[in-house]
């Protein structure tokens, strides 16, 4: 059974995004930790996960737009379009309409909403907040979930019982 445009759309546009993310990251880890200024920056780079070199950087495959980019003194925000239809190959991590990637995530509005680890805390603060991992309900393996510990005031990325900072 073959895909419907729509869906077909979302993950070439899923592929696209994750390639400019493996050339993002590439970048950034041959220019002394700093992500580029602008996107045709990246041309030439080799991504992280292949031999391939960037040649060209693709529009938007939602929009046809240019995809809007922004370096911050940390990482990056490459903001995107997915079809308004809900048939994604790859459900849960992005939202119909506007998404972000982020250096952290594909879709950092996804993120805010997936809790992969059913724990009680978004994939988004247990990555930027909390540190600790979305995919185990007790991230430093003490016996207390990453949630009981937080509603505790404890940390729950340390198993040493330090409060939260």
């Amino acid at each position: 059974m073959g895909q419907n445009s729509e869906s077909a759309l979302a993950n070439e546009q899923y592929q696209t995004i994750n390639d400019l993310q493996s050339a993002l990251d590439a970048y950034q880890i041959n220019n002394n930790g700093n992500y580029p200024e602008k996107l045709t920056d990246l041309l030439g780079t080799t991504r992280d996960w292949s031999n391939e070199k960037v040649t060209n950087i693709p529009q938007d495959i939602v929009t046809g737009k240019a995809y809007i980019y922004q370096r911050s003194e940390t990482g990056y925000t490459l903001t995107y379009e997915m079809p308004e239809d809900g048939t994604f190959l790859f459900a849960g991590e992005f939202k119909e309409g506007t998404n972000t990637a982020t250096e952290h995530f594909i879709s950092e509005e996804s993120a805010r909403e997936t809790d992969e680890d059913e724990d009680g805390i978004s994939a988004y603060d247990e990555v930027l907040i909390y540190h600790t991992s979305d995919y185990m309900q007790d991230s430093d393996g003490d016996g207390y979930g990453d949630k009981e510990e937080i509603d505790a005031g404890y940390d729950p990325a340390e198993s040493s019982y330090d409060t939260l900072r």
